[in-house]
């Protein structure tokens, strides 16, 4: 039964099984314990709507990094490009992705306690996790200027009290394997460790036309190292070290779509025949589609470097934290843009070199639970220096058409000072209040090789932002909620190859959020049932969106982060977890989403828009629309995961399990300019997985198929219409675009 319970346990993200004593043998939910208040406290007690994903389930599901995080959580969105360092994330359909640097995302992920700059660093393999909490909703309060639409909480595990360890290794039949393994255990009376590596490959899932090795493989490895040391009774220092490399050969297209009349470079009077980039090379157009093509190789590496020191002193009842931070990121790209083949004698691709150096420091003190007043507050630095340097060759060799060669800098200081108070008005009711107030500073240097231009430009800003809940609870099962939190995101350059001395010295402004919410979180049937729902409204001003539109006349992608005048998003949660019997478990997570976009007059036009369908010429800005009243893009209305969990005995040897999940979205738009060409219909994927355990725990075998159904998705559509005259459309195809099949093995020691 133990091993049963266990496997229960993984199967869950907000519920871990246990007996509720000796005397009634009967399951129930237990208290599930997160810090997304800065302390820790049950995940049931917390007025804000939450997902806490545990280590356990994390492994049984064979969630592997950030982009199948989705799986679990109906709130989280994550568009994966097929090139991981540049995959935005979403929550409740808000998410900032820019190619421009120091363009900080709108969802914040923080490890252990550090915040990340760029959501290529977020995408590290997510090996010996504790657990991930998703914090729905503006989080700036306590967690800073970039969560202006939530927060991903990555806990890592610590060194443990005693010696244990683990090996895991992973095979599917889409040449995919992976290894993870740990140790941990104690040194001395005093001193503790962890140490766990991984490694991750995959051959890759689109053929290319031109031969040689499979697009869209990865290959990723790394290691984490921790050490505990108990100083003494009252002060603790933590110090972690990792590093994560990965290579990856992205896809630069499939066709989806393509019109008979279609030419490459047709609007520049070159009209190159299919028979030659097309059909001649053996390519083909459709929506099941995972062959390519690139004469350059499209890769990616990057590596990320990482240390911080953890500090805990107990002051007396009051507990005092220092986190300090370093973390230095390095990527470099090529990619083949025409995705077809070589031409002028050499293909059409562009080449960048990105890196971030960032140092933070946060010290923070929390009062003691009290049944009257609780506190914490604290003060925060940050320093990111942002360098990159791009090149983009011609598209018509010998000429300057769609060519890029620059080098850029962009730097963001920031400090800030947060507080946030409960006073326990009564044994039911509490009033929570909570402020921040923060200065930052930017600059940026852009030297553009191709026209010689040189441009600087600084600037500054401050802002409080705060949060205000009152929570009542019914009873010791049952606590409502309403809260109002401001959120913030700060200013931003648009660094690309179109930068001027104008956007130098005017940054794209702040994003600014309000966000209301009611909720209700409650355990019923004896603690067989949980439920958590809830009602949300959120106002941006200034959101910080991107678009690229391929230039007519010159061939060029051309890229811009504007401020959306307003945007509105609001929708409804609901989470259950019930125990349908001792050995079943039950799993529902949906969110209903609205997001609007409610002022934005400006917008670009898509590829081939019409006057009549909206599009108009403006004698300064060139071609606009305006979006107002339409859908934000890549949001889904509607998406629900779904998840069956059956444990079993098969001796007193072995338990069985059994698991079924199940996820669906609505139909998206991938384009903010709302392109009808990018719009994916509604899709479900359904992962089946079944093993054996051990009755001690040691030893799980694991068989799986994930996408059971082989239900075929895309998670991007670039529009690449200008480049041929007629419609040509391509798609990214993500691995799990097609039925995949695997075994899984785990040795605990």
């Amino acid at each position: 039964m133990k091993a049963i319970q266990k496997r229960l346990v993984g199967a869950t993200a907000l519920a871990v099984m246990t007996l509720s004593g000796a005397a009634v043998a009967q399951m129930q939910l237990e208290e599930v314990v997160v810090t997304a208040q800065k302390r820790a406290e049950s995940a049931q007690d917390v007025p804000v709507a939450l997902t806490a994903i545990s280590g356990d389930a994390i492994e049984n599901m064979g969630i592997g990094n950030m982009g199948d995080l989705t799986q679990m959580s109906s709130s989280l969105t994550v568009q994966e490009s097929g090139n991981r360092n540049e995959s935005p994330v979403s929550i409740r359909g808000i998410g900032t992705f820019s190619y421009a640097i120091g363009v900080e995302p709108s969802v914040s992920v923080i490890i252990d306690e550090v915040p990340v700059a760029t959501t290529g660093q977020a995408f590290a393999n997510l090996a010996d996790v504790e657990r991930v909490e998703v914090l729905r909703g503006p989080q700036s309060t306590l967690f800073g200027k970039n969560a202006s639409a939530g927060v991903i909480n990555i806990v890592t595990k610590n060194p443990s009290e005693e010696f244990e360890g683990s090996v895991e290794i992973t095979g599917a039949d889409d040449d995919y394997y992976r290894f993870a393994g740990s140790v941990s255990g104690p040194i001395s009376d005093s001193v503790g460790f962890r140490l766990n590596a991984y490694y991750d490959d995959f051959g890759g899932n689109i053929e290319n036309a031109l031969g040689g090795d499979d697009l869209q493989a990865t290959e990723s490895q790394g290691v984490r190292a921790k050490v505990r040391f108990d100083a003494s009774q009252d002060l603790t220092v933590t110090v972690t070290a990792d590093y994560n490399e990965l290579d990856q050969t992205f896809s630069a297209s499939t066709f989806r779509e393509v019109s008979p009349d279609a030419q490459w470079l047709k609007n520049f009077g070159l009209g190159v025949s299919q028979d030659v980039w097309f059909s001649g090379i053996g390519l083909k157009a459709g929506e099941d589609n995972f062959k390519g093509a690139a004469t350059t190789i499209p890769r990616s590496s990057s590596e990320d470097y990482s240390v911080a020191v953890k500090v805990e002193y107990q002051m007396g009842e009051h507990s005092v934290t220092s986190i300090t931070g370093w973390r230095n990121w390095e990527y470099t790209n090529v990619t083949d843009l025409d995705g077809a083949a070589d031409l002028f004698g050499s293909s059409w691709d562009m080449s960048s070199l990105y890196e971030i150096d960032q140092i933070t420091q946060e010290i923070r003190i929390a009062s003691p639970a009290s049944d009257t007043f609780e506190y914490v507050a604290g003060l925060w630095y940050s320093q990111s220096d942002y360098d990159r340097g791009f090149v983009r060759k011609p598209l018509i060799p010998g000429t300057t058409v769609a060519k890029s060669d620059w080098l850029a800098y962009a730097g963001n200081e920031a400090l800030s000072v947060f507080g946030q108070g409960t006073w326990k008005l009564s044994e039911q009711l509490n009033v929570i209040a909570g402020l921040r107030y923060q200065t930052e500073d930017v600059e940026v240097q852009f030297d553009n090789a191709v026209n010689g231009g040189s441009f600087a430009g600084s600037d500054d800003d401050s802002v409080m932002v705060g949060r205000a809940a009152v929570q009542y609870f019914v009873n010791d099962d049952v606590m409502l909620y309403a809260s109002y939190a401001r959120g913030y995101k700060g200013q931003a350059y648009n660094t690309t190859s179109s930068f001027n001395q104008f956007q130098a010295d005017n940054p794209v402004d702040t994003e600014d959020s309000d966000a209301y919410e009611v909720g209700i979180k409650g355990d019923f049937m004896d603690g067989r049932l949980r439920v958590n729902a809830n009602y949300f409204l959120v106002n941006y001003t200034g959101f910080q969106a991107q678009s690229g539109v391929i230039n007519p006349d010159t061939g060029a992608i051309e890229i811009s982060l504007d401020n959306v005048g307003e945007l509105e998003t609001s929708g409804v949660e609901l989470d259950v977890t019930a125990l349908l019997s001792d050995n079943l478990l039950l799993n529902v997570g949906a969110s209903w989403t609205d997001a609007t976009i409610e002022e934005f007059g400006t917008a670009e036009c898509y590829t081939g828009q019409t006057e009549a369908q909206g599009c108009i010429t403006d004698p300064v800005l060139g071609r606009i629309q305006d979006l107002a009243g339409k859908p934000l893009n890549n949001s889904p209305d509607l998406k629900v995961v779904v998840g069956l969990d059956y444990g079993f005995n098969v001796d007193e040897k072995f338990d069985g399990f059994m698991r079924a999940h199940y996820q669906w979205q609505d139909e998206v738009n991938f384009s903010l300019t709302q392109d009808p060409l990018t719009v994916l219909g509604s899709y479900g994927i359904l992962n089946l997985s079944a093993g054996v355990e051990s009755a001690d725990g040691r030893y799980t075998v694991t068989a799986f198929v994930n996408n059971a159904l082989d239900e075929f998705y895309v998670t991007a559509l670039p529009n690449l219409s200008s480049l041929y005259g007629a419609t040509a459309l391509s798609q990214i195809v993500p691995r799990n675009a097609e039925r995949i099949m695997g075994v899984r093995l785990k040795y605990n020691f």
